[in-house]
């Protein structure tokens, strides 16, 4: 599955993810770290990528890479079956706090 295909899949998976964050913080008002799939996409234009001040900080989140998360070891270890080929691809999000 190429790069192009997979951009529309990854906005959805974040975007439930991120729906799924405003209803926890809606019981729980924690701190947290949420850790997607990345680059960030809760915006549809970028600030950060102008020089300038994130907009949405509390809603803004880094790669799964960037904190070093083997994700074919995590969800090994979680017993998930996870598949990247020409016809599937896996997302995951890791919700901190």
């Amino acid at each position: 599955m190429g790069g192009s295909a997979m951009n529309p899949l990854k906005k959805k998976h974040t975007k439930m993810t991120l729906s799924l964050i405003k209803e926890i913080l809606k019981e729980d008002s924690c701190d947290y770290i949420g850790v997607m799939a990345g680059p960030c996409f809760y915006c549809p234009t970028c600030k950060m990528a102008e020089g300038k001040p994130c907009t949405c900080e509390n809603m803004r989140f880094s790669c799964l890479s960037a904190y070093c998360i083997d994700v074919t070891k995590r969800a090994e270890i979680c017993d998930m079956k996870i598949s990247w080929d020409i016809h599937s691809v896996s997302f995951f999000s890791i919700y901190l706090f």
